[in-house]
């Protein structure tokens, strides 16, 4: 991932749709984020972390169609889409992702789902209603609202507009 950074980090986005692998999701990932590209090259050990990962095996023991889930910091989303096929199409999903660049992947996914049953916010949630600054993060899915602009894990930040999950509810 390294080696190809200095080709493919980029402001400008590249997308590649990762069909699905071992039980994985289709995922449409923006390679020029090193993040996105290591699931796309690397399809099997992301498979295995997020769906083997405790909350995935907590959540198909708990979901089932006609369920609802919602998701904070969706991210990409993993848990998203994992939590749409539990659900299906009677059920409902809710996806929250502040950070514009790795909602457009999330949004992208999910169309490329076809899961009509997900709603996806580009908004955070917060325990107030504010504009923020997220501090992004440059190799992995921890992005923060709080932290320190010179830490070298993060690549800048970005304004993101954030609510408290009660005005989210009383709106929607």
């Amino acid at each position: 991932n390294r080696a190809l950074a200095p080709l493919l980090d980029r402001e400008t986005p590249q997308w590649l749709r990762a069909e699905p692998y071992r039980g994985s999701p289709r995922m449409e990932l923006n390679v020029s984020n090193r993040f996105q590209r290591k699931i796309y090259y690397f399809p099997a050990a992301y498979a295995r972390f997020w769906l083997g990962s405790p909350l995935a095996e907590y959540l198909r023991g708990r979901l089932g169609p006609g369920a609802a889930f919602i998701d904070i910091g969706a991210n990409i989303g993993y848990y998203t889409l994992l939590a749409a096929s539990l659900v299906g199409p009677s059920g409902a999903v809710t996806s929250f992702e502040p950070d514009p660049g790795v909602f457009e992947s999330l949004q992208r996914s999910v169309a490329a789902n076809d899961y009509a049953h997900v709603t996806c916010r580009n908004l955070g949630l917060s325990n107030r209603a504010a504009k923020l600054q997220l501090h992004r993060a440059r190799e992995t899915a921890h992005s923060l609202i709080e932290t320190t602009a010179q830490d070298p894990e993060f690549r800048g930040t970005v304004e993101v507009e954030v609510t408290t999950m009660d005005a989210y509810a009383a709106t929607a």
